[in-house]
């Protein structure tokens, strides 16, 4: 291992295990690691006294980490310094071996802790290097090193394994250990105005969704995904405090959203509001109309249904908590909530559709509006006359509870991006606050935030694309699962699968042919690639002139006919004994030595016509009567 020349696909598949528990472990594993590592192979050598020290700090550091509740960083430093130690004293291929093997585990380690897309380049260069290391240890204190051509044909095919293998292998569903990132924090059950909002350029994917409606035809936008709605405001903080509705979950639906939610969602399902149930993963309805899976943290494939709730025949009474108003609100606000839309104004449609757009129309949409001053509300419409979604949002929400229509304030994410696929794509930076306002058939979406500042990201600079690729890898790698995987099988399957009496075959039945197809195909691939292994590495059978496989001919065919003619006689004295017994019968024997003869020594080409009716004269010969004296002779 201390060879130069075989240092480099060690060190490759090192780094790449370090690289994977940075990821998973964080910066200060990482650092610990690197130290250890970096240390043994190029620091002093040790003497007893100083290994025994060594060990004991080791050991120590170990057990402090795992003290403070963290025993997989605790485990990771322990591969670290074995790994340390194996470069330290190691001289042998095993050792070589071993230190591979905790390079993997490191590798393992990381890869539990995290999810991040930079995972792909790690495993990349350990699948493509761990053969190289592997066969460098083979040969480890030869004087040959292997050809660069077969070590990166090994580096290659290990990599396109690798690939195959994730792809075929069973799935676990997995994202049990991994962590929200965002969801609980970006739309928490309250919202304090003034604090950091909702505003973001960030380009990465949230939300990819097909909605349609009952007859299956895609439904247009722009769309609201709903996740969370706050109720109660105590002046400057929204909460969600009103009891969770039930009773709508099995009424008819108007759109179905089947959605894909990457793990920024943290704590929240969201769907095209009215939302009424989540089918495609375990969840639970909770206040504000909010559904929440019972596995946050995760990627997840969901189907949510809704109801379209026109903003008609709005229901005044019996609505307290969504009628509340802070004691503390500023008196301007009632006054302005009966002025914009005159008191004389008794329909209450009339009334909310009067003050959205107002609100749309006489305030300036910012992103970063100064800190309120006193209430944040009375702040926006009668000091600032500018701000973000929320203050629209809240603004509007306040001035309807004055009016005496119930209403409240809805977080989630507003879209109109449209995939190649026609999937609707919402982004961080789409996220938004809105209006809801009760009516008799349910909860209206009421907009008041100017078209200028609903959220818009832009998808064409490199941030947006860096985004795009983020979220394509939690999509199609971090979540292919068994779902997932059984769904590619029947894809293939259904080329292979003919129903009989015209309508398509179960999912079942195409995903299991086409299971059986792929491993099939990779079965004989591998079948196929070993025969070719070991035809490439066996010796090349030596290969006869014409004239020496005549002969050969020859001989077979006279001892077919009775004459046994000794394999070491030369062609011409195997004529003279075989015409001592044949006689005549003989001379095709004779004539095809004469042939093969003169052209092997004097460079005359062979006669092949003649050469071959020798052979066949030969073959038509009869057998010889023999007597007792002539076969025992």
């Amino acid at each position: 291992m201390k060879e130069r020349r075989f240092g480099w696909p060690l060190r490759g598949v090192l780094w790449a295990g370090l690289a994977s528990l940075a990821l998973g472990g964080g910066p200060g594993v990482l650092f610990a690691g690197t130290t250890l590592v970096a240390m043994a192979w190029s620091g002093p050598r040790l003497s007893g006294a100083g290994w025994a020290g060594a060990h004991g700090a080791a050991l120590l550091g170990t057990a402090l980490v795992l003290a403070v509740g963290a025993p997989t960083h605790a485990f990771s430093l322990l591969v670290c310094w074995l790994l340390a130690h194996r470069a330290w004293m190691g001289r042998s291929s095993d050792d070589t071996r071993v230190a591979v093997l905790l390079a993997t585990l490191l590798l393992l380690l990381g890869a539990v802790g995290t999810e991040s897309f930079l995972l792909a380049p790690v495993f990349a260069v350990y699948a493509a290097l761990l053969p190289v290391a592997l066969l460098r240890a083979e040969l480890q204190g030869s004087t040959e090193a292997p050809p660069r051509g077969l070590e990166l044909g090994l580096g290659g095919a290990s990599a396109v394994i690798a690939a195959l293998l994730f792809l075929v292998l069973p799935r676990l569903d997995g994202g049990y250990l991994s962590r929200g990132e965002l969801g609980g924090q970006r739309f928490p059950e309250d919202v304090t105005l003034g604090e950091e909002g909702l505003v973001s350029d960030d380009a990465a994917e949230v939300i990819r969704a097909v909605v349609t409606g009952p007859d299956g035809a895609a439904l247009p936008g722009p769309f609201h995904f709903r996740g969370r709605a706050l109720d109660t405001f105590d002046g400057t903080r929204w909460s969600a405090e009103a009891p969770v509705e039930r009773g709508r979950r099995n009424t008819t639906w108007d759109h179905r959203a089947e959605v894909w939610l990457a793990p920024i969602g943290g704590d929240l399902l969201f769907g095209v509001p009215e939302m009424i149930r989540v089918e495609g993963v375990p969840n639970r309805a909770a206040p504000g109309g909010a559904f929440l899976p019972t596995v946050p943290g995760r990627a997840l494939d969901y189907v949510a249904y809704g109801r379209a709730v026109p903003l008609a025949d709005i229901a005044t009474a019996d609505n307290d908590p969504w009628l509340q108003l802070p004691a503390t609100l500023d008196g301007r606000v009632t006054t302005l909530a009966w002025t914009v839309v005159p008191a004389e104004e008794a329909d209450p449609v009339v009334v909310a559709n009067g003050l959205s757009a107002w609100l749309g129309a006489t305030y300036t949409y910012v992103d970063a509006p100064p800190p309120p001053e006193g209430d944040p509300v009375a702040w926006f419409l009668f000091d600032a006359k500018a701000g973000h979604c929320e203050y629209f949002a809240s603004a509007l929400t306040v001035l309807l509870r004055a009016r005496g229509i119930p209403a409240r304030l809805a977080t989630g994410f507003y879209s109109d991006e449209r995939a190649a696929d026609g999937a609707v794509v919402a982004r961080r930076g789409n996220a938004h606050a809105w209006v809801e306002v009760r009516t008799a058939a349910g909860w209206a979406t009421l907009d008041p935030t100017p078209p200028s500042g609903l959220p818009q990201v832009d998808t064409n600079g490199l941030r947006a694309r860096f985004d795009a690729l983020v979220a394509s890898w939690y999509r199609d790698v971090v979540e292919y699962d068994m779902e997932a995987q059984f769904s590619a099988y029947g894809a293939i399957g259904k080329s292979f699968v003919v129903s009989g009496d015209g309508r398509s075959a179960s999912p079942v039945r195409t995903g299991l042919v086409g299971m059986m197809v792929v491993m099939a195909t990779l079965t004989g691939g591998l079948v196929i690639g070993r025969a070719a292994i070991g035809r490439l590495g066996a010796p090349a059978a030596p290969k006869r002139d014409v004239g020496a496989r005549l002969c050969a001919d020859a001989r077979a065919a006279v001892r077919a006919r009775g004459w046994a003619v000794p394999d070491d006689l030369p062609m011409l004295d195997a004529a003279a004994w075989l015409e001592e017994r044949a006689g005549p019968d003989a001379a095709a024997f004779r004539r095809l030595a004469e042939l093969v003869y003169a052209a092997r020594y004097t460079n005359a080409p062979l006669a092949l016509s003649e050469a071959r009716a020798c052979v066949r004269a030969l073959r038509r010969i009869a057998k010889p009567r023999l007597t007792g004296g002539e076969a025992r002779g």
